[in-house]
């Protein structure tokens, strides 16, 4: 097993406000339908972040929160995060990492209708400059900022319904040394009722941009 790794990202937990335009991109940075909520309730650590998509087309047009980072060498890297759907309808985030003005990866998370937090976890080989697999959109650079997107994907068109609202929490980027390929893994956290159930029958042992 691997040690703990310190985060590359700032503020994974969003205890700081959100950066609006014009503000530094060493923190996060987002547009102002970008609010934080406390994420006790679900028992994950601080805050979490709601993406309100608003309508709009292209990458202009979606609800974004982007961060610029560095990482201290070409190596496999551990994205970790958790997403919540708090919509009626299925919907998508979209992840991106840039380099300067140029897009390096895609990778797009699917979630269901009321999903309740999912932890994601995407390890990713960054600074190898080889593309990415299984058609992958994009190529392994030295990505300076990582973002989220609700709702653009790529394309022109949005991928959500107007007001699709999606929560993000505890991102974390982290050095992978035990890790040598990529992949993604998915796993449900309980809502808080679920939780509460199960420590009532159980007790206490099963507490359970873009860019300018």
């Amino acid at each position: 097993m691997g040690t703990a790794q310190a985060n590359l990202l700032q503020d994974g937990t969003f205890q700081q406000p959100i950066g609006g335009s014009g503000s530094p991109w060493v923190n996060w940075t987002g547009n102002p339908t970008v609010t934080t909520q406390s994420a006790s309730a679900f028992g994950l650590p601080g805050n979490y972040v709601n993406l309100t998509f608003t309508g709009g087309r292209g990458s202009s047009g979606s609800t974004n929160l982007f961060q610029d980072f560095s990482y201290p060498t070409a190596s496999p890297y551990t994205l970790s995060f958790y997403l919540n759907n708090f919509s009626a309808a299925p919907a998508s985030i979209t992840l991106g990492l840039w380099q300067g003005n140029t897009v390096t990866q895609l990778q797009h998370f699917t979630l269901a209708a009321n999903s309740g937090f999912v932890h994601e976890t995407y390890v990713l080989n960054l600074g190898s400059g080889a593309p990415l697999p299984n058609g992958g959109r994009g190529y392994y650079s030295a990505p300076d900022e990582i973002y989220f997107s609700n709702s653009y994907n790529g394309e022109p068109d949005p991928v959500n319904a107007i007001g699709t609202v999606i929560g993000l929490a505890d991102v974390k980027l982290t050095r992978a040394d035990d890790d040598n390929g990529d992949h993604k893994e998915r796993h449900e956290v309980p809502e808080p009722a679920t939780t509460a159930l199960l420590g009532l029958g159980l007790g206490a042992t099963l507490l359970a941009r873009r860019r300018k």
